[in-house]
């Protein structure tokens, strides 16, 4: 179980030994964060699994390629408790996105951005 504030930590591993040809791997964290998580809709196969399609700025997004989860949460002594599975997603655009889904309430939510 990681942080729950994973905007405020960095991964500070160096990365080599790629091969020419080979796709370069997703960050663990994305370069952008929102300054307020931003609700989204989003599909799923099952309920605790990861999305397949999500809706942002105005249209729908097939996710192509996806990781996680990362559970995220506070401690118990914490009195407002965070509860979050955070999955990195590649989307139809190219795009790549960090988002979370709220545990229990399974509402979703767009984190940040990969570049």
């Amino acid at each position: 179980v990681a942080l729950a504030r994973p905007q405020k930590t960095r991964a500070n591993k160096q990365r080599s030994g790629w091969a020419l040809g080979q796709p370069l791997a997703i960050a663990a964290r994305p370069l952008w964060y929102w300054d307020s998580p931003l609700e989204i809709r989003c599909y799923t196969k099952r309920r605790t699994g990861a999305p397949i399609r999500l809706f942002h700025r105005g249209r729908w997004h097939q996710v192509i390629r996806s990781w996680g989860p990362e559970r995220i949460e506070t401690g118990w002594w914490r009195s407002r408790a965070v509860r979050r599975e955070y999955f990195r997603v590649e989307v139809d655009s190219g795009q790549r996105f960090w988002v979370f889904r709220q545990l229990p309430t399974a509402q979703w939510f767009l984190q940040g951005n990969f570049g």
